[in-house]
């Protein structure tokens, strides 16, 4: 039953189980937290305590913002995000001092709120920090791709209307334009532990 469970977390944990007892090794899966789940024998989960979830992690308000930033300046006021007409995008990637500014103008934004909090730490591969509010990165991945990114506070975002092509512009033309440096260091845990595992 677990294999054909009705949320994608239980089929990746009832198909690694599945696997795993029938010597497939290694077989691991990769899990949302979904604020709940927790690892078991070769069931990661992504960004626990962090991330809801990948679109949360992969649209993490950094990310984006700096995604947002270089591909869309022209439709962004941004001064919002700390920044004055004439910066380099490019720049940003590196540049850490700007990086707080940028996601509390994204978190603004798509909360709908003049404050934000700053109650969840991330860390990117840079080695800059960011501190996040809560009510982001706990929020349903889902809800905030479809309805809070989209309708709310980007709607030009609604070019993208088939779910994974926003995430994977996000990755292709956000996280590798700045070679990976502003991936959340959440994915380089986890796959650490994956191999360590393995």
């Amino acid at each position: 039953q677990a294999l054909n469970g009705q949320g994608n977390c239980a089929q990746v944990i009832g198909t690694v189980r599945s696997l795993t007892e029938e010597g497939s090794v290694p077989v691991h899966g990769i899990i949302d937290w979904d604020t709940t789940n927790k690892p078991q024998t070769h069931v990661h989960v992504l960004g626990e305590g962090l991330f809801y979830s990948l679109e949360n992690a992969i649209l993490n308000p950094l990310t984006l913002g700096l995604y947002l930033l270089h591909n869309f300046s022209n439709k962004l006021v941004v001064e919002d995000y700390g920044l004055t007409e004439g910066f380099d995008p490019i720049s940003l990637y590196t540049d850490v001092t700007h990086w707080q500014s940028i996601a509390d103008g994204v978190m603004r934004r798509v909360l709908e709120v003049d404050v934000v909090n700053h109650d969840v730490e991330c860390s990117f591969l840079e080695g800059g920090f960011v501190r996040f509010d809560r009510r982001y990165v706990h929020m349903n991945g889902h809800d905030l791709e479809d309805n809070r990114l989209k309708k709310v506070a980007f709607p030009f975002l609604q070019t993208f209307t088939k779910r994974p092509t926003l995430l994977m512009d996000v990755v292709q033309r956000g996280i590798g334009t700045s070679h990976g440096r502003t991936m959340p260091v959440a994915f380089a845990d986890l796959f650490l532990e994956i191999q360590t595992v393995a």
